[in-house]
């Protein structure tokens, strides 16, 4: 058969059934029948009309709406609320039978399109109702309002053809439907529409959720109709944890190690004169939103790292997206050793990325390491990308620092620019070539390294796309104080030239935070999970190289192909030495290697300077040191 009503009534509730359990559509907005229907008239056949056929009968008004979808569609055309004439009698509820009292009677019209066939006429228009044949089959439903018994009665028949293929069930969103997606949006899950619509189907094909199943749209529309009518309070739960945990009402020598710390700005509280409260910003350019959580183990960390002679700061600033729903940034300031780790020291969320909002979060660090350690924050470096806000800052607040730029950021920006200006293959790896010479020249070699490169791009046509290029990256990356320290030499032996270890950790963040964007609230929850979930990695600043994974990789491959030869220096005296020779032969590729090896600008180019200014008789290296039988830099090489 065809569906069900295109209205939703479906006369259920527990018994006793009261008026106000019914659907409020069925009583404001009904359609006028003849007046030949009216209920005075009773169920008797009057002449001239067609009777009513009982069709279905129930006690439980739960049923009701099972088998309501199966009829053949139709709307509600009268709803009344008269005198009970079902046959209590019939149940043996004979005291109901003695009593007067109400039932809900409904007339429906039949609206389904296979009835509603057009005329064969060329005169006949879409909406010309009376060039169309009206179907007279009509339903009626009585539901006792005291016993929540239904009757449905039919009179006459439809127009279609009963042997004919069914026609599609109209698609819609249930009652159960709606207050399943209702209740898992409500309970702050973070879930969306395609997550919702996806786990619908699987639910219906269970049978745990009567169909037919949705269109996609129909629970994209209701998701973002029940979330306008539903906004969420993002403030309150952010202010609760704010002030709960300001530093400004902490005392620092009674304070854990590991106690949450919530810095923001302050005002006195409206109530108390002696306490203060969070002054949050709306996200406005004039009233930002900032905010940050940190703990004082992880300053008392930091400190201790910076007071080592032998150790060498590097601080890492970026920040991350699409982890709140006011479209805010979510900064991870932190430090990394000689082995790439990262190691945070606070986490910050603002809605403005300006100079004065960046240097307000390292204002707030060096508080803290002034106040809770009794030192300045003076890192020695600081890794950034080519964010003028970001130097800005550095520069002001952190005068004594030198500011790195990423090295992965320059080339990705080099790349985008050869895809924009549409530079040929061989010419984009003739650039690159150059590109990675610059940067991996020792501080000794890099003028006359960067004169040759410079007077090989003056030789480039003018107006070609190799030279639009090439003077990109001459006023871009060489020319500027800015952003001009890229070169591998600038970098501290064994730390990284790039601001990996911190994209790392915001993947790592964003796992550990959840998927999608949250509340403001939800975020510093999350990152207080991620700063715990840190503090029990126990990970420590680590003062000597290590080999990287990917290094690791490219030492066992060259070895199981046989391209090392390692030869100890000969003893001086009877002093036996402890320092090797280590020639590497070429690495012959398989085909899939060297198709890799061809796609990739970054890996060509880190293969050519595995040998490239090897000595003649090999790389010299410490016995303790041979895991790194090809050189350094090539950490940062690919497979």
């Amino acid at each position: 058969m065809e569906g069900s009503s295109g209205e939703n009534d479906n006369f259920s509730g527990a018994s006793p059934v009261h008026e106000h359990d019914l659907p409020d559509s069925d009583t404001d907005a009904t359609e006028d029948l003849p007046d030949s229907d009216s209920d005075d008239a009773g169920d008797s056949e009057a002449p001239g009309r067609l009777p009513w056929t009982k069709i279905w009968r129930s006690t439980d008004p739960d049923a009701f709406p099972t088998f309501r979808a199966s009829l053949p569609a139709h709307s509600i055309g009268k709803s009344d609320r008269v005198n009970c004439t079902i046959d209590h009698a019939f149940d043996k509820d004979y005291d109901l039978a003695c009593v007067k009292h109400e039932m809900r009677s409904r007339r429906t019209k039949c609206t389904s399109k296979r009835c509603h066939t057009q005329p064969d006429d060329d005169g006949y228009c879409e909406g010309d109702d009376d060039a169309a044949e009206k179907c007279p089959a009509r339903y009626r439903f009585k539901m006792c309002l005291k016993s929540g018994t239904i009757e449905v009665f039919a009179q006459g028949d439809h127009l279609m053809d009963n042997d004919g293929p069914s026609s599609p069930i109209e698609k819609k969103l249930t009652p159960a439907m709606k207050a399943f997606i209702s209740e898992k949006l409500d309970s702050g899950a973070k879930t969306t529409a395609a997550k919702l619509f996806a786990t619908i189907p699987a639910m219906v094909e269970a049978s745990d959720m009567a169909g037919p199943v949705p269109e996609r749209q129909q629970v994209v529309d209701f998701v973002k109709n029940w979330r306008r009518s539903n906004p969420k309070n993002s403030m309150a739960p952010m202010i609760e944890i704010c002030d709960g945990h300001l530093y400004d009402q902490q005392d620092d020598t009674s304070l854990s190690g590991r106690a949450m710390i919530i810095l923001c700005d302050t005002q006195p509280d409206a109530e108390s004169n002696t306490n203060l409260v969070s002054h949050l910003g709306d996200g406005s350019e004039a009233f930002p939103f900032r905010v940050g959580i940190t703990c004082l183990q992880l300053i008392r960390g930091y400190v201790s790292v910076q007071n080592r002679e032998e150790c060498t700061t590097l601080l890492h600033v970026d920040s991350t997206h699409s982890m709140v729903i006011n479209g805010y940034s979510v900064f991870a300031f932190g430090y990394s050793d000689q082995s790439c780790h990262f190691m945070p020291l606070a986490y910050f969320c603002t809605s403005q990325k300006r100079k004065i909002d960046i240097g307000w979060c390292i204002r707030w660090i060096k508080r803290l390491c002034a106040e809770a350690c009794g030192a300045v924050f003076a890192p020695r470096f600081v890794m950034t990308d080519a964010d003028n806000a970001q130097f800005n800052a550095c520069v002001t607040e952190l005068p004594t620092c030198t500011v790195l730029m990423c090295w992965f950021h320059v080339t990705q920006n080099v790349w985008k620019y050869v895809r924009q200006f549409h530079v040929s293959k061989e010419e984009t790896r003739e650039s690159f070539e150059e590109l990675y010479d610059l940067h991996y020249a020792p501080e000794t070699e890099f003028e006359s390294v960067k004169q040759r490169v410079l007077s090989k791009w003056e030789a480039i046509p003018a107006g070609s796309a190799a030279r639009k290029l090439t003077q990109h990256i001459i006023r871009q990356w060489l020319n500027t104080h800015r952003f001009g320290r890229w070169q591998a030499y600038w970098t501290p032996k064994g730390y990284a030239t790039t601001n990996n270890p911190l994209e790392q950790y915001h993947r790592l963040l964003k796992i550990e935070c959840g998927e999608g964007e949250s509340t403001p609230g939800e975020l510093m929850k999350s990152l207080d999970a991620a700063r715990l979930a840190y503090l029990n990695r126990y990970v420590s600043f680590t003062n000597f190289c290590t080999a990287s994974e990917r290094l690791v990789l490219l030492h066992r491959l060259l070895q199981r192909r046989r391209c090392l030869t390692v030869n100890r220096r000969p003893p001086v005296g009877t002093v036996a030495a402890d320092l090797y020779l280590v020639m590497q032969s070429p690495l012959e590729l398989t085909p899939t290697e060297l198709k890799a090896m061809k796609s990739s600008i970054k890996s060509a180019n880190a293969r050519r300077k595995q040998q490239e200014n090897m000595p003649q008789r090999g790389w010299i290296r410490h016995a303790y040191s041979l895991v790194y039988a090809v050189p350094a830099s090539m950490a940062f090489g690919s497979l």
